[in-house]
């Protein structure tokens, strides 16, 4: 029978009156998940007080308190891509993330600065896709005759390096804009400018090496 407008007063002289028993009562009402300790500290400045010190709690397991098929979250870009996860998905996610902490022996009081890529195999994956790429272009030049070997050979380079950087270029506009995929067509994919961001990036290069070729020669 609480009623804001006849009983907020008296309620909130209560409260300063009696902080330990009601923001014990906060924690029970609130059916927080950890060890309460009814533990206070009041000086004459407000500002420093403290409440339930040295209490634990964990900010996940109480976020993620609910484990069922509802709705947790909705997320919807700016291009009108929409995701939704339930509480369930948010909860085996985050079992993914206790599991990689385990298996990478992170332990209590660790603190992780970042996540950064896999830098090892990004380095192997590109030196093998220079290696293969030089090698596409010797057998391109054995069925051509319009170029030297040695062009075909800078402009396998060319493609590699410039290739690389227009897909992270387009990844980054992705991550910025925080959409998912560029666009609608090829779902699952990153969208059409996934597929042509190498390609649209390393053509002026292309195109300014063979102008300077023609140039020279």
């Amino acid at each position: 029978n609480y009623s804001p407008t006849k009983n907020y007063k008296k309620l909130f002289n209560w409260t300063i009156k009696n902080p330990r028993i009601f923001w014990s009562s906060i924690w029970d009402y609130s059916n927080i998940k950890g060890i309460k300790n009814d533990k206070f500290h009041f000086p004459k400045d407000i500002i420093k007080s403290k409440f339930l010190v040295k209490s634990k709690l964990n900010y996940a397991e109480n976020l993620l308190s609910k484990n069922d098929n509802s709705k947790a979250v909705t997320f919807i870009s700016e291009n009108g891509f929409r995701e939704e996860k339930s509480w369930k998905e948010l909860n085996k996610n985050a079992l993914k993330f206790i599991n990689f902490f385990k298996q990478n022996k992170i332990k209590e009081k660790d603190r992780i600065a970042a996540y950064t890529i896999n830098q090892i195999e990004t380095v192997e994956g590109f030196l093998g896709g220079v290696f293969f790429a030089a090698l596409g272009s010797y057998f391109i030049f054995k069925f051509t005759a319009e170029l030297e070997f040695s062009s075909w050979l800078i402009i396998s380079v060319i493609v590699s390096i410039f290739g690389t950087i227009g897909d992270l270029i387009e990844s980054k506009y992705k991550r910025q804009a925080a959409v998912k995929d560029s666009g609608r067509l090829i779902p699952g994919h990153g969208g059409l400018l996934d597929r042509l961001d190498s390609a649209i990036f390393v053509s002026p290069f292309i195109y300014l090496f063979l102008r300077i070729l023609n140039y020279v020669s």
